[in-house]
């Protein structure tokens, strides 16, 4: 009955922020990906995605039940559930019966997870499936002989890596674990091994794409710029609450402001999560150390690559998928805390449900929730279209979420490929740039669409080529989707009005 009751929880929070946001980037991208015949579908993944295909392949299956944008968003509410479900089950696995619905609890009603359960992107998935594999690796240690198990763990770890490269970070997370905690036992660590063979024999097929995603610099450039010195405290807030409040980040949108006493409100989740990970006299196997090295080393790797490479890997929204481990762990404190009343455990699990789902009210009504307004654009432009008209989209992953919203058959469309270089200067920009005005053969009018990311040297300099032939009509700005109308001078005008 708690586990209905828990899911039921689950799904009605996430069904009631559906459509809270507009479509964006990257759920644009996924729908295109979904959508376009395989072959081609490929080529794209090799050359503008850092991520292995599974998500899209699973998503293309389920987009034959309806392609809108409530329909494609299902696929990742169910995929949350689960987790939601598969969180239970980790922790009645590893015996803590007490702990495992409140951290399904915990879990349901985290603003960070039901916002990656309600997006059409791979998160909520491989957080189900980082579940399921840590559930068989518990299941193997306990009865390392049995094989079978092994072989879950196996399958699990990798279908998880084929739908996000970061499974990797959990898959050495476990390694630590099992030098750390079962060095006595060489059954585990067999075993172990011989999983991760496994699953390294499994990804093979897939290695010369990710050789090449790696040879062109596709991940460098996906992440973009160095990390932000609070990057690491937002992942933190977000973790634990939410984020937002304090001025710190929200999921798809920067910290208001930077303060070390951010970290403040953030202090009591740490302390409850460090309690849950403490280890009791009766653990034999290290189940806390498991579930604070399943969290935590994943975090750690990617804040360390951020500052290696000086390429932001460690993005906040991105480590939503070890929210389960975290939730299990608040759950164990919060049991630990207070161990012969458990109704008052449950309190606090439902007093920090009610916090992060009052953050996720108040950052839906900020401004700033919908990051991208790419249906108002579509639908600006389709009031304002003529025949002859003509799209330029900068940078060219406009196109994919425009064109989510635009139903007018698109006869002429321009789209800019341009490196991506901030410290370019508007000459520099200039050279890379195509003639804009010959290439759409003389079009009566240009509808420019800009979006982020965009230097402003580039952005001057795409202007001025166009107003070399055109003059600016109107622009309306559309939440980070900025539309330019132009109109073809009288000829024997050039230059700027």
């Amino acid at each position: 009955m708690g586990l209905l009751l828990v899911v039921a929880f689950a799904v009605g929070a996430r069904l009631l922020v559906l459509n809270a946001r507009g479509i964006w980037f990257d759920e644009a991208f996924s729908v295109y990906i979904a959508r376009i015949p395989w072959d081609e579908a490929l080529q794209q993944l090799r050359l503008f995605d850092p991520h292995p295909p599974l998500y899209y392949v699973l998503l293309r299956q389920w987009m034959r039940l309806g392609t809108e944008l409530a329909a494609v968003r299902a696929f990742s509410v169910l995929t949350g559930v689960l987790a939601v479900m598969a969180t239970v089950s980790l922790g009645a696995r590893l015996g803590w019966r007490a702990v495992s619905f409140l951290g399904g609890l915990l879990v349901a009603g985290s603003a960070f997870a039901i916002q990656a359960s309600v997006e059409a992107r791979m998160y909520s998935l491989l957080s189900l499936l980082v579940m399921l594999a840590t559930w068989w690796l518990v299941a193997a240690i306990h009865r390392p002989e049995r094989w079978i198990l092994w072989a879950g763990y196996a399958a699990g770890t990798t279908l998880a890596v084929y739908v996000d490269y970061f499974a990797w970070l959990v898959l050495i997370a476990h390694a630590v674990y099992v030098i750390a905690y079962q060095r006595g036992y060489h059954a585990v660590r067999l075993g172990f091994l011989v999983a991760t063979a496994a699953t390294l024999v499994l990804f093979a097929p897939w290695l010369p794409v990710t050789a090449e995603q790696v040879g062109t610099g596709r991940f460098a450039t996906t992440w973009k710029g160095a990390m932000p010195i609070n990057a690491p405290l937002n992942i933190l807030g977000l973790t634990s609450f939410g984020g937002y409040l304090f001025g710190l980040g929200g999921y798809l949108f920067p910290p208001a402001r930077d303060s070390g006493w951010q970290i403040v409100p953030i202090l009591p989740f740490l302390v409850l999560a460090t309690l849950g990970g403490l280890p009791r006299d009766e653990e034999r196997q290290g189940e806390g150390g498991l579930l604070v090295l399943t969290w935590a080393i994943p975090v750690l790797l990617l804040i360390a690559a951020s500052v290696i490479s000086n390429t932001w890997y460690a993005i906040p929204r991105y480590t939503v998928f070890l929210q389960p481990a975290f939730a299990l762990l608040l759950a164990r404190g919060l049991v630990r805390l207070v161990p012969r009343r458990r109704a008052v455990a449950a309190v606090g699990a439902m007093l920090i449900v009610a916090l992060n789902l009052s953050v996720l009210r108040v950052s839906a009504a900020d401004p700033r929730f919908q990051i991208f307004n790419w249906a108002g654009a579509a639908r600006y432009v389709e009031q304002g279209w003529t025949v002859g008209d003509v799209l330029v989209f900068y940078p060219a992953g406009g196109r994919v979420a425009f064109g989510y919203h635009f139903h007018r058959p698109i006869t002429d469309a321009l789209i800019l490929f341009s490196p991506w270089n901030p410290q370019l200067s508007k000459e520099e920009w200039a050279k890379t740039l195509p003639p804009v005005p010959n290439l759409v053969r003389g079009a009566p009018r240009i509808w420019l669409v800009l979006t982020m990311p965009v230097s402003p040297a580039a952005v001057q300099a795409l202007h001025e080529r166009i107003e070399s032939q055109y003059r600016r009509v109107e622009v309306q700005n559309f939440q980070y989707v900025w539309v330019f109308l132009y109109e073809k001078r009288s000829s024997g005008r050039t230059g700027p009005p």
